[in-house]
């Protein structure tokens, strides 16, 4: 599994990427959007984990310039959204906003389900094989 993580702080995207590269995800990282725009144009993932603000714009002004960047989108700002941020988040395609620095332990325990099959598949979890 692929992920990008955007973030225009270094020591987060950092941080980020070691939790989570040590559960065996593949990590890119971007520090603006315009750079996680570049990157997907050029590469597939199947996660982003979008800060919403960055030197060049929100996190969520990428959904206009591209459809459905990811499979599962995280936000992940430091600014709480009000329930019309949140509603216009998931209209947009973000499964779930973290704030951070706080949750950031909650995020990589939620990106690990997500996205990855043998721990976050109901047919992982029973056991069963169809």
């Amino acid at each position: 599994m692929r992920i990008l993580i955007t973030d225009d702080s270094e020591a987060i995207r950092k941080v980020l990427a070691d939790l989570l590269t040590k559960q065996g995800f593949q990590v890119d990282m971007a520090e603006s959007c315009s750079a996680t725009i570049r990157r997907l144009a050029r590469q597939t993932y199947d996660c982003l984990i979008l800060d919403n603000d960055l030197p060049d714009g929100r996190g969520m002004d990428i959904f206009k310039v591209l459809n459905s960047p990811a499979s599962h989108v995280f936000l992940f700002t430091t600014e709480a959204l009000s329930s019309s941020g949140q509603q216009a988040a998931a209209s947009l395609g973000v499964e779930k906003v973290f704030m951070k620095p706080s949750q950031t332990r909650e995020l990589v325990a939620y990106v690990i389900d997500a996205c990855s099959l043998p721990q976050g598949s109901d047919l992982a979890r029973d056991g069963s094989t169809g």
